[in-house]
């Protein structure tokens, strides 16, 4: 198991709220995340977001991560995982949302250095998506 950080940075993740209000994530924003590999013969790594601090939108509201409920799998290397699982976000209106992750691509699944896509859907509205991209992920 490691722990990394991911650093968004200018206009790397757009977020967009349950009214469909669209702001990126600040630029400079952190946050951790463990990384465990899995148990059986699936081959995928675990990741499971451990940051509790708020996240600031670059229109001055926050929003949080909902760290018990949130992880995802990816097995391959620099190549698409579909349904990876979801990540919970708190919204700057205190509402919880599950955010599905409809495709994510990251760098080096043991050791990433980077995410270099991923498509977020609302599990309550599968219509309103964010995607981030080229997020920095070191040690």
């Amino acid at each position: 198991m490691s722990t990394r950080t991911c650093t968004v940075d200018t206009n790397e993740w757009l977020f967009t709220d349950q009214n469909g209000i669209k702001s990126y994530i600040s630029n400079g924003s952190t946050f951790t995340f463990t990384v465990t590999a899995s148990i059986g013969t699936s081959g995928a790594y675990v990741y499971t977001i451990t940051s509790v601090g708020a996240i600031s939108l670059a229109d001055g509201r926050k929003i949080r991560f909902d760290t018990k409920r949130t992880s995802f799998q990816v097995n391959t290397n620099a190549t698409a995982k579909l349904n990876a699982g979801s990540i919970w976000i708190e919204e700057p209106n205190g509402h919880k949302c599950e955010w599905r992750i409809r495709t994510v691509t990251i760098d080096n699944v043991a050791t990433p250095t980077a995410i270099t896509t991923m498509v977020l859907e609302r599990a309550d509205n599968p219509m309103i998506t964010c995607s981030l991209s080229g997020i920095t992920v070191g040690a």
